[in-house]
Protein backbone atom coordinates (compact mmCIF):
# COMPACT_ATOMS: atom_id res chain seq x y z
CA UNK A 1 0.00 0.00 0.00
CA UNK A 2 3.25 2.71 0.77
CA UNK A 3 3.99 2.56 -3.04
CA UNK A 4 0.47 3.20 -4.12
CA UNK A 5 0.61 6.21 -1.46
CA UNK A 6 3.64 7.80 -3.44
CA UNK A 7 1.57 8.23 -6.17
CA UNK A 8 2.76 7.08 -9.72
CA UNK A 9 6.42 7.98 -10.52
CA UNK A 10 7.41 11.19 -12.16
CA UNK A 11 7.69 10.94 -16.30
CA UNK A 12 11.26 11.73 -17.11
CA UNK A 13 12.12 14.17 -19.68
CA UNK A 14 13.17 11.87 -22.41
CA UNK A 15 10.15 10.06 -22.14
CA UNK A 16 8.03 13.10 -22.13
CA UNK A 17 10.23 14.40 -24.71
CA UNK A 18 10.01 11.01 -27.27
CA UNK A 19 6.07 11.33 -26.40
CA UNK A 20 5.76 14.36 -28.11
CA UNK A 21 7.84 13.60 -30.89
CA UNK A 22 5.40 10.71 -31.63
CA UNK A 23 2.63 13.07 -31.69
CA UNK A 24 4.20 15.22 -33.68
CA UNK A 25 5.09 12.97 -35.98
CA UNK A 26 1.08 11.66 -36.44
CA UNK A 27 1.57 8.34 -34.63
CA UNK A 28 -1.47 8.94 -31.90
CA UNK A 29 -4.89 9.39 -32.85
CA UNK A 30 -7.45 11.00 -30.56
CA UNK A 31 -9.87 7.85 -29.11
CA UNK A 32 -12.97 9.64 -30.45
CA UNK A 33 -11.87 8.89 -33.88
CA UNK A 34 -12.31 5.36 -33.48
CA UNK A 35 -15.90 5.47 -32.21
CA UNK A 36 -16.96 7.51 -35.23
CA UNK A 37 -19.22 5.72 -38.01
CA UNK A 38 -17.43 5.65 -41.26
CA UNK A 39 -19.78 8.33 -42.62
CA UNK A 40 -18.75 11.32 -40.79
CA UNK A 41 -14.73 10.10 -40.54
CA UNK A 42 -15.10 10.38 -43.96
CA UNK A 43 -16.83 14.05 -43.94
CA UNK A 44 -13.77 15.31 -41.45
CA UNK A 45 -11.58 13.75 -43.80
CA UNK A 46 -12.78 15.67 -47.23
CA UNK A 47 -12.36 19.12 -44.42
CA UNK A 48 -8.80 17.96 -43.97
CA UNK A 49 -8.76 16.92 -40.70
CA UNK A 50 -5.10 14.97 -40.32
CA UNK A 51 -6.49 12.43 -37.64
CA UNK A 52 -9.72 11.80 -39.54
CA UNK A 53 -7.71 11.22 -42.66
CA UNK A 54 -5.20 9.01 -40.86
CA UNK A 55 -7.65 6.78 -38.87
CA UNK A 56 -9.94 6.34 -42.09
CA UNK A 57 -6.76 4.91 -43.99
CA UNK A 58 -5.96 2.39 -40.77
CA UNK A 59 -9.89 1.36 -40.90
CA UNK A 60 -9.77 0.71 -44.98
CA UNK A 61 -6.43 -0.89 -45.02
CA UNK A 62 -6.93 -3.30 -41.41
CA UNK A 63 -10.75 -3.44 -41.02
CA UNK A 64 -12.50 -3.13 -44.26
CA UNK A 65 -9.87 -4.21 -47.23
CA UNK A 66 -10.69 -8.13 -47.68
CA UNK A 67 -13.52 -8.21 -45.15
CA UNK A 68 -16.53 -8.36 -47.10
CA UNK A 69 -18.72 -9.28 -43.57
CA UNK A 70 -18.02 -6.11 -41.98
CA UNK A 71 -20.90 -3.94 -42.09
CA UNK A 72 -19.37 -0.71 -43.53
CA UNK A 73 -17.52 -3.27 -46.21
CA UNK A 74 -18.01 -2.05 -49.94
CA UNK A 75 -17.73 -4.46 -53.07
CA UNK A 76 -15.39 -3.20 -55.44
CA UNK A 77 -14.48 -0.30 -53.12
CA UNK A 78 -10.46 0.13 -53.33
CA UNK A 79 -9.51 -0.21 -50.06
CA UNK A 80 -5.94 -0.11 -50.46
CA UNK A 81 -6.00 2.36 -53.25
CA UNK A 82 -8.13 5.45 -51.52
CA UNK A 83 -5.71 4.54 -47.83
CA UNK A 84 -2.44 5.22 -49.84
CA UNK A 85 -4.58 8.60 -51.09
CA UNK A 86 -5.68 9.46 -47.79
CA UNK A 87 -2.61 9.02 -46.31
CA UNK A 88 -0.70 10.85 -48.73
CA UNK A 89 -2.84 13.67 -47.43
CA UNK A 90 -2.33 13.62 -44.50
CA UNK A 91 1.46 13.62 -45.00
CA UNK A 92 0.93 17.14 -46.78
CA UNK A 93 -1.30 18.01 -44.10
CA UNK A 94 1.55 17.18 -41.50
CA UNK A 95 1.22 13.78 -40.35
CA UNK A 96 4.60 12.37 -41.03
CA UNK A 97 3.84 9.16 -39.98
CA UNK A 98 1.65 8.56 -42.71
CA UNK A 99 4.84 7.92 -45.08
CA UNK A 100 5.43 4.94 -42.98
CA UNK A 101 2.20 3.35 -43.38
CA UNK A 102 1.84 3.84 -46.68
CA UNK A 103 5.54 1.70 -46.85
CA UNK A 104 3.64 -0.88 -44.75
CA UNK A 105 0.79 -1.34 -47.15
CA UNK A 106 3.36 -2.34 -49.53
CA UNK A 107 4.83 -4.80 -47.43
CA UNK A 108 1.59 -6.02 -46.48
CA UNK A 109 1.67 -6.70 -50.86
CA UNK A 110 4.67 -8.03 -51.12
CA UNK A 111 6.00 -4.83 -52.89
CA UNK A 112 9.44 -4.30 -51.31
CA UNK A 113 10.73 -2.03 -53.67
CA UNK A 114 7.61 0.42 -53.06
CA UNK A 115 7.87 -0.04 -49.54
CA UNK A 116 11.12 0.87 -49.75
CA UNK A 117 10.98 4.71 -51.10
CA UNK A 118 8.17 4.90 -49.11
CA UNK A 119 10.38 4.00 -46.15
CA UNK A 120 12.70 6.65 -47.41
CA UNK A 121 10.92 9.34 -47.47
CA UNK A 122 9.33 8.52 -44.13
CA UNK A 123 12.79 8.46 -42.82
CA UNK A 124 13.82 11.73 -44.50
CA UNK A 125 10.80 13.20 -42.68
CA UNK A 126 11.99 12.54 -39.29
CA UNK A 127 9.78 9.48 -38.77
CA UNK A 128 13.36 7.22 -37.95
CA UNK A 129 11.02 4.48 -35.40
CA UNK A 130 9.47 2.91 -38.22
CA UNK A 131 11.84 3.50 -40.73
CA UNK A 132 14.38 1.73 -38.85
CA UNK A 133 12.19 -1.40 -37.93
CA UNK A 134 11.87 -1.36 -41.98
CA UNK A 135 15.66 -2.16 -42.51
CA UNK A 136 15.56 -4.93 -40.36
CA UNK A 137 12.73 -6.93 -42.12
CA UNK A 138 13.82 -9.79 -44.75
CA UNK A 139 11.65 -8.44 -47.62
CA UNK A 140 13.79 -5.06 -46.94
CA UNK A 141 17.24 -7.02 -46.78
CA UNK A 142 16.41 -9.07 -49.64
CA UNK A 143 16.35 -6.51 -52.54
CA UNK A 144 19.66 -5.90 -54.30
CA UNK A 145 21.65 -2.62 -54.39
CA UNK A 146 19.92 -1.75 -57.66
CA UNK A 147 16.66 -2.25 -56.31
CA UNK A 148 17.44 0.45 -53.40
CA UNK A 149 18.98 2.55 -55.60
CA UNK A 150 16.03 2.45 -57.55
CA UNK A 151 13.54 3.02 -54.23
CA UNK A 152 15.98 6.19 -53.42
CA UNK A 153 15.03 7.62 -56.83
CA UNK A 154 11.61 7.17 -56.38
CA UNK A 155 11.41 8.18 -53.02
CA UNK A 156 13.22 11.42 -54.62
CA UNK A 157 9.94 11.84 -56.78
CA UNK A 158 7.89 11.19 -53.91
CA UNK A 159 9.11 13.79 -51.56
CA UNK A 160 8.74 16.15 -54.80
CA UNK A 161 5.39 15.41 -55.62
CA UNK A 162 4.26 15.13 -51.84
CA UNK A 163 6.30 19.00 -51.22
CA UNK A 164 3.93 20.31 -53.87
CA UNK A 165 1.18 18.72 -52.15
CA UNK A 166 1.51 20.80 -48.75
CA UNK A 167 -0.80 23.81 -48.28
CA UNK A 168 1.13 27.01 -48.81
Amino acid sequence: AGAQSAGMPQETAAERQRKQQLRKLGYQIDARYYQMPLSQLRELAKQGNVQALTHLAERYLFQLDGHPREPDYEAGFSYREEARAVLQQAYALGNMHAAAMISESYLLEKQPQEAAAWNLVARRSGDTLSADWFLKTKDYQALTDQQKAGAAQQADRLMQSLQQRKPA
